[in-house]
């Protein structure tokens, strides 16, 4: 526990604290990114199933439908579950987040506790995550491989991905009230697709940062140049996208609304002004 002393030593702005709690709390943060990461073990190898069967169908030559829907359709599904079991660990990660953002102290028990609290929602919100992923390869496989009309294929997968880009986008938000408030889940969308024009550019950097890894994994060639990003993503990358995220958010809440809408929240975890 941290004694009242401290308090003189906190930062004084959100952009200060995020470097603060990085440097102060490294052995907790490191914590949360391993054990959240191992969440995304049953993703990573939906992911590599499906690089497998695509790399195998193209270099064959056999690219009809069948063979589109073994090598494209079946791992495309995985990725439901898996994105969900993924997100059962972020719940872990950012209740962890949440205390030290507020509290500047929390405890590796949180994890669990947090997972206990959030599962449902982040479940649930993980689920539609999910499904828009398994729907856009999905719909880019029938474009490639399937003999249907052009245009209906290309409506498909245009209409799946701004799906799941636009959950994507949101996403930092929506984890953030899932866990600071009690709002329903349609509530907290509708909140997160407002609150993300706010700051535009920071939540495109978050959403670039949020993938930028997983895209490395999967598109890098060769399988000693895909350690690295594994290894990152398995140490530090979540935990540092989602403090970020999570810095973003309450200083977007706390620049923009009125402050008797953020009196529980305002400036906690920061030196008093």
């Amino acid at each position: 526990m941290k004694n009242e002393a401290r308090e003189d030593l906190l930062p004084f702005t959100r952009k200060k604290q995020f470097w603060f709690l990085i440097k102060d709390n490294p052995s907790l943060l490191f914590f949360a990114n391993f054990t959240a990461a191992m969440f995304f073990i049953p993703l990573a190898f939906v992911a590599t199933w499906l690089l497998i069967s695509i790399s195998t169908i193209v270099n064959s030559g056999s690219a009809n439908a069948l063979n589109c829907f073994y090598s494209v359709f079946c791992p495309s599904l995985c990725f439901i579950p898996a994105t969900m079991v993924a997100g059962i660990g972020m719940a872990g990660l950012y209740g962890i987040i949440n205390d030290l953002v507020l509290r500047d102290v929390s405890r590796y028990s949180t994890f669990w506790a947090s997972i206990k609290k959030n599962w449902l929602q982040f479940l649930i919100y993980h689920f539609f995550l999910g499904l828009f992923l398994s729907l856009s390869i999905s719909n880019v496989g029938i474009y490639l491989f399937v003999d249907l009309d052009p245009i209906f294929k290309l409506v498909l997968m245009v209409i799946s991905i701004v799906l799941f880009t636009l959950f994507m986008f949101i996403k930092p938000f929506v984890l953030f009230q899932i866990t600071l408030f009690s709002n329903s889940l349609v509530q907290i969308i509708k909140n997160s697709i407002a609150f993300s024009t706010k700051r535009f550019g920071h939540n495109l950097l978050c959403f670039v940062l949020g993938i930028i890894m997983y895209v490395l994994v999967m598109f890098l060639p060769g399988d000693l140049l895909r350690v690295a990003p594994v290894v990152i993503i398995a140490t530090i990358w979540l935990m540092f996208t989602a403090l970020l995220n999570y810095i973003v958010c309450i200083d977007t809440l706390e620049t923009t609304l009125p402050r008797e809408q953020t009196a529980e929240f305002y400036r906690k975890g920061l030196e008093e002004d």
